[in-house]
């Protein structure tokens, strides 16, 4: 479907949103604020402390909304045998960076609640992708795991000190040290350039 006639965030998001749903995800209205409780109980998991409240005409303390996730958790009905897919476009409220206050930011994305497997975790992926593509088409997705790149090592038959240097340099993004000696760790030429780029 064309959407010439809108602005092209709007586009964007009709796009991104037709893709989430074609796939299941289901989108979740919510209010623009929740009980203050619902952040102050799970601070560590917010960007920044700081947030807007007020008093609801109950008496109780009100937030607006500084992430979606822990509202979205709030209010799924999943369970791990019968999981919820969900997407929003949303706005949250949060202390601007530069000292300025705080701002509103647009947030447009997907959660998955229930029991993860193997599938859910490609198609997540491959959403993320569609997300990137239906943005820009000069776009670069970059999937991140510790298990990966341990599997990765084991097959190069490593001695162990070995691997956890080799660890150590890509824990800190040091590709220089990989692909600059490949023979301090025991490497073929090929292998230590196809390591140094994952620290990219």
């Amino acid at each position: 479907m064309e959407y010439d006639f809108l602005r092209p965030e709007e586009r964007v998001s009709l796009t991104i949103r037709a893709l989430y749903e074609r796939r299941g995800y289901r989108r979740l209205g919510l209010s623009r604020f929740e009980e203050y409780d619902l952040y102050r109980d799970n601070r560590g998991f917010l960007p920044t402390g700081r947030m807007i409240t007020f008093n609801g005409p109950d008496g109780r303390v009100m937030a607006l909304r500084p992430d979606v996730t822990l509202s979205l958790a709030k209010h799924t009905r999943a369970t791990q045998e019968r999981p919820e897919k969900l997407h929003y476009l949303e706005t949250v409220y949060r202390l601007d960076g530069r000292g300025g206050g705080f701002r509103e930011i647009r947030q447009l994305g997907l959660e998955r609640f229930g029991r993860l497997d193997d599938f859910s975790l490609g198609e997540v992926i491959c959403l993320a992708a569609g997300t990137l593509r239906a943005i820009s088409p000069d776009w670069r997705l970059a999937v991140s795991h510790t298990g990966f790149v341990l599997a990765l090592l084991e097959g190069l038959d490593l001695p162990p000190e070995a691997v956890d240097a080799l660890i150590e340099c890509l824990r800190a993004r040091r590709a220089h040290d990989i692909a600059g000696s490949p023979e301090t760790f025991g490497l073929p030429a090929d292998r230590a350039d196809m390591l140094s780029r994952l620290t990219e």
